[in-house]
């Protein structure tokens, strides 16, 4: 069974000691009711990080493309830059059925002991025995909506914050409990008129008046531009979990799932898309969304609007980058690089000389991370290689690479290097 990550483990596994950043996998077979084929699972841990203080959980939705797809999720460097800035851990699955995926949305049809001695065992592996207790940030889309949910109904005081990348389930009882927790409803627009999945913007938002009518920390956030898929949500989506990590988490040092602080939080009409500060608004709660705080406000006026936020701050430089001579016309270049948390990767320029030479964007089409249906990396994983075939003998070249993210910011240039082509 643990071939559905071969591939992944092959591409990166970080040298260094014990507190290097790493993956771990392990699956977990199906016993007793259990209604799932396959549970396989993929936890990265971040550099130098001990203890951990938390889990950041990304789970795909039903079937195929989206199970194979989940395998990924850990290889994000996105989610990965928001896991390292708190101490988290980033996991991802890959559920596999030979039915109806509901079955393993509902966590009691054996799912929820799947992902708990998952974690027991990534425990054991990593040497990091709290992750058997740290709490959880959940994110799921489509059935994983539906299955982040109900883990939030089965363990609400442990969870810091609960994503729903169309959602939520279709329940009979509404959840109305753990109301302190935020949560943030990012569904398409497009979702509300179609056959296949206009139900489910029919349940989020009788969820989300529910919740609301009665204080719910919960946030609206619909994508005018997307139907089922995830699109650009992260670029919402990420900067919102971790401005709610920022105040349930706190500094280093401080306790877990400490409570929101309220007199930095704002409103958004969800009719109008106008945010203010709380104190402003005396509408019927559930005609707003709460919002952790003024810079989420705007990112939420701009995305509710038009589907996308722009990023203001460029990316940081690449690192690490070294050369390499091939043979008298070829040069590889191999680097590291971290991703803007707001706004990702979207490709890489080469220079040469103080030339920008070419814009490397990976071996996905056009992109070097390519946001997608499920939010998820496509296969092949892109590799951080570049290799120059117009050198010529007996010359010097300085190789720089800068990183340019989502809103064409460009990075700083990495440390230059300098290599000689002899004859």
């Amino acid at each position: 069974m643990k071939r559905r990550f071969v591939l992944a483990s092959c591409l990166v596994l970080a040298a260094g000691g014990p507190l290097a950043a790493r993956h771990y996998f392990v699956s977990i077979p199906p016993a007793g009711e259990a209604k799932y084929k396959e549970a396989n699972f993929a936890l990265w841990v971040p550099e130098g990080v001990d203890p951990l203080r938390g889990v950041i959980v990304h789970q795909h939705g039903c079937g195929e493309p989206a199970e194979t797809a989940g395998a990924t999720a850990t290889f994000d460097l996105q989610w990965q830059a928001l896991a390292k800035k708190w101490d988290c851990a980033l996991m991802g699955s890959n559920y596999r059925m030979d039915t109806a995926c509901n079955d393993w949305c509902s966590p009691e049809n054996g799912s929820e002991a799947a992902f708990l001695k998952a974690l027991a065992r990534f425990a054991e592996q990593s040497g990091h025995e709290e992750l058997t207790r740290v709490p959880w940030a959940l994110w799921g889309h489509s059935g994983g909506a539906e299955w982040v949910y109900r883990m939030f109904t089965h363990h609400p005081d442990r969870v810091l914050v609960l994503v729903l990348r169309s959602g939520p389930p279709v329940m009979e009882t509404m959840y109305t409990e753990s109301l302190a927790t935020p949560v943030l409803y990012n569904i398409g627009v497009k979702e509300k008129k179609d056959k296949r999945f206009g139900r489910t913007w029919q349940k989020a938002t009788q969820l989300f008046e529910a919740r609301r009518a009665l204080g719910a920390l919960d946030t609206w956030a619909p994508d005018p531009e997307a139907s089922h898929d995830c699109r650009f949500g992260r670029l919402l989506v990420l900067p919102y979990i971790d401005a709610c990590l920022a105040q349930r988490l706190g500094p280093r040092g401080s306790a877990l799932m400490t409570p929101m602080d309220m007199t930095r939080a704002w409103f958004g009409n969800i009719e109008t898309f106008e945010p203010g500060p709380a104190a402003q608004y005396d509408d019927e709660p559930n005609t707003i969304a709460w919002l952790p705080n003024e810079r989420i406000a705007w990112m939420w006026k701009e995305f509710v609007k038009t589907g996308w936020v722009a990023d203001k701050t460029p990316p940081p430089a690449p690192t690490d980058l070294e050369a390499t001579v091939v043979d008298a016309n070829r040069v590889t270049l191999r680097w590291q690089a971290e991703a803007d948390l707001d706004s990702g990767i979207k490709t890489f320029r080469i220079y040469r000389n103080g030339q920008c030479l070419a814009a490397y964007t990976g071996s996905a089409p056009d992109l070097f991370q390519k946001p997608n249906y499920h939010d998820t990396l496509e296969k092949p994983l892109s590799e951080m290689i570049y290799t120059d075939t117009t050198v010529t003998t007996s010359t010097t070249y300085t190789y720089e690479v800068t990183t340019v993210n989502w809103c064409d910011l460009e990075s700083p240039k990495s440390t230059p290097v300098k290599i000689s082509i002899s004859r």
